[in-house]
């Protein structure tokens, strides 16, 4: 779709991302200024988050570049350059950070600069930027494997146990935890969410078994 530079790390933006952002805004067909809305909040929140890792990777000398795309956003090192368990973590836990600062930001303006009656798409797009800053934040966390939270677990077992034990561990967590998470989800009628959370489910019951 197209690539840029900002703050001098590459970015890419592959089709996906433009596709999936827009499937789950379908339910704004009859807003299209809602639709356009939602795009660029996704779009700046996941840059964001990914902006967050990349500088964590910098700061560990690095020279990242960023991708997004339909599972939303990757951050890629250096090749060839390894990063300690504990540096690890860090990286990982820096793109929800930021999405934290970005959603509290949000909150404080919405608390007390901007008038309490605000435009439609004003009163929409701080809605959608607390949840997709701070409610996605928050999911990004679980222990499910590619998820921060999953690439966190694995750092943590990595320090404690062999490379091969550890992933095979972290594995199993996300295949519990992506099952509850259908379950929860299929409770409260989320239906993208409990697609999203069965496909990294039974991702990582077929790696595990492949492992």
């Amino acid at each position: 779709m197209g690539r840029f530079q900002l703050a001098g790390v590459p970015v890419e933006i592959r089709n996906d991302f433009l596709i999936i952002t827009l499937l789950l805004a379908l339910g704004r067909l009859s807003t299209p200024v809602l639709m356009l809305e939602w795009f660029v909040v996704v779009f700046v929140s996941i840059l964001v988050h990914e902006l967050g890792h990349a500088i964590a990777f910098r700061a560990f000398g690095h020279a990242p570049r960023i991708e997004l795309n339909g599972m939303g956003g990757l951050t890629f090192p250096t090749p060839g350059l390894p990063l300690s368990h504990g540096r690890s973590i860090v990286v990982s836990l820096a793109g929800p950070g930021a999405g934290f600062v970005f959603g509290g930001l949000v909150l404080v303006l919405d608390a007390f600069v901007l008038p309490p009656q605000s435009s439609l798409v004003m009163t929409q797009a701080i809605a959608d930027l607390k949840w997709v800053n701070i409610g996605w934040g928050f999911v990004n966390l679980l222990p499910i494997v590619p998820l921060d939270g999953g690439h966190v677990v694995q750092a943590v077992l990595r320090q404690r146990m062999m490379r091969s034990d550890a992933d095979a561990l972290a594995l199993k967590i996300t295949v519990a935890t992506a099952a509850l998470g259908v379950a929860v989800a299929l409770s409260q009628s989320m239906t993208w969410a409990a697609l999203m959370a069965a496909y990294f489910g039974l991702t990582a019951f077929r790696n595990l078994r492949e492992a």
